[in-house]
């Protein structure tokens, strides 16, 4: 569990982690990456590290927070998007940070980005609930879905070279839930 408290000097110190996390993943794999390299590379003590991080797991989960913080922020500003629209942006948003979805899913810590999204519900109900006319059983059962669903969408996009666009994955999605209705 990260430690992050509303202090300028905790966050920028936690900023500094990341972001030499993230230059170190672009040629390292995360299990050659240790707590003191990365101490090193950002230049705080072993100490800082620890008050704001239990270990370097904590360091991902506190990014794909702070990622989804961003796209919530965003999400909020346009409450007319169609539940597509939302999938597709949400895609959009973690493609972009390839470096550390190759990191989530060579640790196999894709349950990570799974947590995220759902400490991040409450946004996603929201605007899927002013999209679609639904019960709330219902639209729990589809964001939970979707929630899952992402990681492994994400691990496939990986995995194939990341050369598929976030349409072409909303595609897939659109086709695979189609095909599941007809066969279940």
């Amino acid at each position: 569990m990260y430690h992050i408290v509303q202090d300028k000097r905790a966050i920028r110190s936690a900023e500094k982690v990341i972001q030499s996390l993230e230059e170190t993943l672009i040629n390292t794999s995360i299990s050659d990456i240790s707590v003191s390299r990365l101490c090193t590379q950002c230049r705080i003590s072993r100490a800082t590290f620890y008050r704001l991080f239990d270990n370097l797991t904590d360091v991902l989960a506190y990014r794909c927070d702070r990622i989804l913080d961003m796209v919530s922020d965003k999400l909020r500003q346009r409450p007319d998007m169609s539940p597509r629209e939302i999938s597709v942006f949400v895609l959009e948003s973690w493609m972009k940070h390839a470096v550390l979805m190759k990191a989530l899913v060579e640790g196999h810590y894709m349950q990570i980005l799974y947590r995220s999204h759902i400490n991040h519900l409450d946004i996603f109900r929201s605007l899927f609930r002013q999209a679609e006319d639904m019960d709330e059983k219902t639209l729990d059962f589809q964001i939970q879905f979707l929630s899952l669903l992402l990681p492994g969408c994400l691990i496939i996009w990986q995995r194939n070279g990341k050369k598929e666009t976030a349409e072409e994955i909303q595609e897939q999605i659109t086709k695979s839930c189609c095909m599941l209705s007809r066969i279940l």
